[in-house]
């Protein structure tokens, strides 16, 4: 008997307990309210959605099933209350299927939905994207972008017309209601004129095709006041004004005449925009005045003096400069038997005028070579900065920012040297070569808009020049040209700043 005792009071709990729990709880219909029921929208079409949401107010605190019944299919939707009374918006996304009038119930409230048949694909051109201007015979591509305005998906189809001609067609398959796809309009221009498009919106476009034609600009010819005895190195820039590529030689006239290491005729390969230089090199110009003439510009007059016994031998410069920024120029002083003092100012001149300048002192003694490093502005005007210090001049572009970026054409070219270290040999290893950097467009790095230019290795005295090894490529944001050009221009202790 004493076993049962613990037994009974166990069951006679439980049954209290239970009794307890159902006096506790209300009943279903009773722990919650619907305040206002919404559906949206009223009218959709047969595999669409709709959007049912209740304003509920519970009679208790803890876990709610409130439910819906839509066409007569119960669902319950759990929702937790903090405290009784407390009021709680209850969502719910139902996909609809049978055409016809459809029920909605939460709590005492009620609403109807219409299904409909869905309205088949309808497609719309809400913009298009034309080259500004294009060669007569060139491929172009015209870049549309179409919306499927419909509620089914479907295929698209369309044809571009210019000056009332169609000249192409494109497709895309599969575009979802609302979804937008590019699609490419890809033919040979021929005419130029209003570009037609059916179910484009957007404003009237029109295709500019003009006929390609050569021109090509003598730039200019970089001639110091004064040269000294010997060999003489005089730089000329041609550019490609032009919209093809095509080749130009260029000659320079020098009367009297003189002895050339390089000839004085080049023969030159330009892309539209492209400018390059042409050095000219006087292999022993005696002391003299000389009238060159390069192409249509204006001839110069070369005054040759007897070479001192300490003179400037070369200047190192960038072969581009952006406006409003300094450069680095490194000034090559070379002496004779004797030795010397050198003393002159190195100028920075645009169209003439000085920008800036630094003077330059040293003493020298037999047959020495000096480097001397000074820093320039370059101004904030466009065009040829010319270097002068001693009888000797060098020339660089002075660009915008804008003038850089012209996808495809080479703007910068320059000889550089390299010492890697490398831990594992224990050893440096030296290198000589060329670098060439091409603008190759804009590209999406992480979430920056940066652009990209390759830098290539035409020549490598280490490595040589093998085509699948001589290039990679260099980004820099955008926004962030300063660290862009740094990276792309600079020279430090005869290397590129980046290496």
């Amino acid at each position: 008997m004493n076993k049962l005792v613990p037994i009974l009071l166990v069951l006679v709990a439980a049954a209290c307990g239970g009794a307890y729990m159902f006096l506790m709880r209300a009943p279903a219909g009773a722990e919650y309210t619907v305040e206002d029921l919404t559906v949206y929208p009223t009218e959709v079409p047969s595999g669409g959605k709709i959007y049912i949401t209740a304003l509920v107010k519970s009679a208790r605190a803890g876990t709610v099933e409130v439910k819906f019944n839509i066409g007569g299919e119960e669902i319950p939707v759990e929702t937790d209350f903090a405290e009784e009374g407390e009021e709680k918006l209850v969502a719910y996304e139902y996909p609809v299927s049978e055409l016809g009038e459809l029920q909605i119930r939460a709590g005492d409230l009620s609403r109807t939905v219409t299904v409909r048949t869905p309205q088949p694909a309808r497609f719309e051109v809400t913009r298009l994207e034309v080259p500004s201007q294009v060669l007569k015979g060139s491929q172009t591509a015209v870049v549309a972008e179409v919306v499927n305005r419909g509620e089914m998906r479907g295929n698209y189809q369309g044809g571009l017309s210019v000056a009332g001609t169609q000249v192409s067609t494109a497709s895309a398959q599969g575009i979802d209601p609302g979804e937008r796809r590019i699609v490419r309009f890809v033919f040979t221009a021929t005419v130029g004129g209003s570009i037609t498009l059916e179910n484009y919106t957007g404003s009237p476009v029109s295709l500019n095709v003009v006929e390609p034609f050569t021109r090509f600009e003598y730039v200019d010819l970089a001639v110091p006041s004064t040269v000294y005895a010997g060999e003489v190195r005089i730089e000329g820039r041609v550019k490609n004004t032009g919209n093809v590529e095509n080749e130009i030689t260029v000659q320079l006239t020098v009367n009297p005449s003189a002895n050339y290491t390089v000839s004085p005729r080049a023969r030159l390969s330009l892309k539209p925009g492209q400018e390059s230089t042409v050095t000219f090199i006087f292999s022993d110009l005696s002391a003299g005045s000389y009238i060159l003439q390069f192409g249509d510009l204006p001839s110069k007059t070369l005054r040759v003096e007897p070479k001192p016994e300490v003179y400037v031998e070369d200047i190192i410069v960038p072969e581009v400069a952006i406006v409003g920024t300094q450069i680095p120029v490194k000034v090559v002083v070379k002496s004779g038997t004797t030795g010397g003092s050198f003393s002159g100012t190195l100028e920075a001149k645009v169209e003439g005028s000085t920008i800036s300048s630094e003077s330059i002192s040293l003493t020298l003694g037999s047959n020495e070579t000096r480097e001397v490093s000074r820093v320039l502005s370059v101004g904030n005007t466009k065009g040829i900065c010319t270097l002068e210090v001693g009888g000797k001049a060098k020339s660089l572009r002075v660009l915008g920012y804008k003038d850089l970026y012209v996808a495809g054409v080479d703007w910068m070219e320059y000889n550089y040297t390299s010492d890697m270290r490398v831990p594992e040999l224990n050893q440096s290893i030296h290198d000589e070569g060329r670098f060439k950097y091409t603008y190759q467009g804009t590209k999406t790095v992480g979430d920056q808009t940066c652009r990209e230019m390759r830098r290539e290795i035409t020549s490598s005295q280490q490595y040589g020049a093998r085509p699948e090894q001589n290039y990679d490529l260099i980004y820099a944001p955008d926004t962030d040209k300063e660290a862009f050009l740094f990276q792309a221009l600079s020279y430090r202790n005869g290397r590129m700043a980046s290496e």
